[in-house]
C-alpha cells in the first residue's frame, strides 16, 4: 500500500483530528519535501513533529556523530548510539520507524552541508528548516536558499530560551545575511585562516547550554510555520519571534513570554546582492564528469565557442569554493603541492617544521575557480574539484550565463533508509 492509498483508507486514519481543521490537506503534507539540516537536540524535536504530522519526504543532513550529552535532550537517540553512530543516520532509521505511513521517504546526508550538500538540493525543496548551531552553517543555508527561492525557517536554542526566524523568498525582507555584522562573520570564518583560508586544526567547537524543553518549545513554532509553507500559506518574512522561558511568570500582570521582531533588509547585504539561480539547466552527469567533457557538453547545449566553468561564486564561507594548486612561503619561497579542494586543505598540510625557516608570514595558496577547455585540469573530475552532485556551477562565454545542475536525483546524495 503507498502513501497516497493509505491517505484514503478509512481502516487507516492516524490523522482523523488533524483532518478536522478545516483548511487541512493530508495529501499535501504526504507530498511535501522538507529539509531539516541539523539533527542535534532542536533537530531530533523537528523531525519528530514533521513525521507525526505527516510529511511523506524528510530529507536529514548532519556531520556529527551522536554523543553521550545528547541523550537527555533527543528523542531519537538511544545509549546504544552514544560514539557510535551518526546522527543523520539513526534519526533518518526512527523518523522511518516512527511514522504513521509505512512508505514514507526518509533520507539522510552525513557530511559537511557547507561543503558537501550541492546548492541543487534546496531546488527540491518546499521548505528548509535550520536547526544548526553555528554562524557559519546558517549563513550558507541562507545564500542557497535565497538563491533557489525556497523559504527557510531558522531555529536557536540558548539555556531555557531560544527563537525561530521566518525567512521568505521576497527580496523586500530581510534574510539572515542582512543581520550579520563583523563579529558573526569572524565567527563563521573562525575555522579558517585569514589569508589563505586553509583549516585551522586546533579550532575547538563552542558547546550552548541547552535543555530539552527550549528544544521541544521552538521545534513546535518552526514545525507549525513549515506546514503553513505546505499548505501554500503566505508566511511574514524578515521576522523573527524570541522565547524567554526563563522569565516565565503567570503571577505579573502581563504573562506574555515572546516578542516579535522585525528584521530591517541591509542595504549592504551580500547575499541580497545575489542573483536568484533563475533558469537552471540540468545536466544529466554526476561529479564523476570530467571538467573537459561538462565544457563540451555546454558548448552543445549553448552553442558556446569558448566555454569556461565557473564554480564557488556565491559561496559565503572562507574564500568560497576554490581549488587549490600550491601552498608557498612568502618569506622563503618554500612550496607545497596540493591539487585538491582548498577546503581540504589544513595548517598542517602546508607547514613541515624544520623545512621552512619562515615562521612570520602566512603560507599563501595559489587557487584557481575558472577553467576553460585549454586547461591541464580538463582531465579531473567535477568530484576532484571538490564540486559534489547536484551543486549548480556557472558556466560563461563572454556575455552569456547559464547555471548548470550536476545531476537532479536526489538518491545522488542522500542515503533513503
Amino acid at each position: 500500500m503507498t502513501i497516497e492509498n493509505t491517505l484514503d483508507n478509512a481502516q487507516f486514519e492516524p490523522f482523523a483530528r488533524q483532518r478536522l481543521i478545516e483548511w487541512w490537506d493530508q495529501r499535501r503534507l504526504a507530498e511535501s519535501q522538507v529539509l531539516v539540516v541539523g539533527a542535534g537536540a532542536l533537530g531530533n524535536e523537528v523531525l519528530k513533529n514533521l513525521a507525526l504530522v505527516g510529511v511523506g519526504n524528510i530529507y536529514i543532513v548532519d556531520f556529527d556523530i551522536v554523543e553521550p550529552s545528547n541523550l537527555s535532550r533527543s528523542v531519537l537517540f538511544r545509549i546504544g548510539d552514544a560514539g557510535q553512530g551518526y546522527k543523520a543516520e539513526v534519526a533518518a532509521r526512527r523518523v522511518s520507524q516512527m511514522h504513521p505511513y509505512r512508505y514514507a521517504q526518509v533520507a539522510y546526508f552525513h557530511g559537511d552541508l557547507v561543503w558537501e550538500l550541492g546548492a541543487g538540493v534546496y531546488r527540491a525543496m518546499d521548505v528548509v528548516l535550520g536547526c544548526l548551531d553555528n554562524v557559519e552553517a546558517r549563513r550558507f543555508v541562507n545564500m542557497c536558499c535565497w538563491k533557489a527561492e525556497k523559504p527557510w525557517i531558522d531555529g536557536a536554542i540558548h539555556k531555557l530560551s531560544g527563537s525561530v526566524a521566518f525567512y521568505t523568498t521576497e527580496t523586500a525582507t530581510a534574510c539572515y545575511e542582512c543581520g550579520v555584522g563583523e563579529r558573526l562573520r569572524m565567527l563563521a570564518n573562525e575555522r579558517y585562516s585569514c589569508l589563505s583560508g586553509v583549516v585551522r586544526t586546533n579550532i575547538q567547537a563552542g558547546n550552548e547550554p541547552t535543555t530539552q524543553t527550549s528544544s521541544a518549545i521552538v521545534a513546535a513554532i518552526q514545525t507549525q510555520e513549515a506546514i503553513k509553507v505546505c499548505h501554500g500559506m503566505a508566511i511574514p518574512g524578515g521576522r523573527k519571534v524570541y522565547y524567554n522561558g526563563l522569565l516565565h511568570n503567570f503571577d505579573v500582570a502581563d504573562p506574555s513570554v515572546t516578542s516579535v521582531t522585525e528584521m530591517s533588509v541591509n542595504p549592504a547585504c551580500f547575499c541580497h546582492a545575489e542573483d536568484r539561480f533563475g533558469h537552471v539547466t540540468v545536466f544529466n552527469i554526476t561529479n564523476t564528469c570530467t571538467v573537459g567533457d561538462l565544457l563540451d557538453l555546454a558548448a552543445q547545449e549553448f552553442g558556446m565557442d569558448n566555454p569556461e566553468l565557473v564554480f564557488g561564486t556565491f559561496h559565503t564561507s572562507a574564500q568560497g569554493r576554490r581549488f587549490a594548486i600550491t601552498a608557498m612561503c612568502p618569506s622563503t619561497g618554500y612550496t607545497v603541492e596540493l591539487y585538491k579542494p582548498a577546503h581540504q586543505v589544513r595548517d598542517v598540510d602546508v607547514t613541515r617544521p624544520g623545512e621552512c625557516p619562515g615562521e612570520g608570514p602566512e603560507m599563501r595558496l595559489r587557487t584557481l575557480n575558472r577553467l576553460d577547455r585549454s586547461t591541464e585540469f580538463c582531465g579531473y573530475t567535477l568530484g576532484d574539484l571538490g564540486i559534489p552532485n547536484l551543486d549548480i556551477v556557472k558556466i560563461v562565454d563572454g556575455l552569456q550565463e547559464r547555471y548548470v545542475q550536476i545531476g537532479q536525483n536526489l538518491q545522488l546524495v542522500f542515503r533513503y533508509v
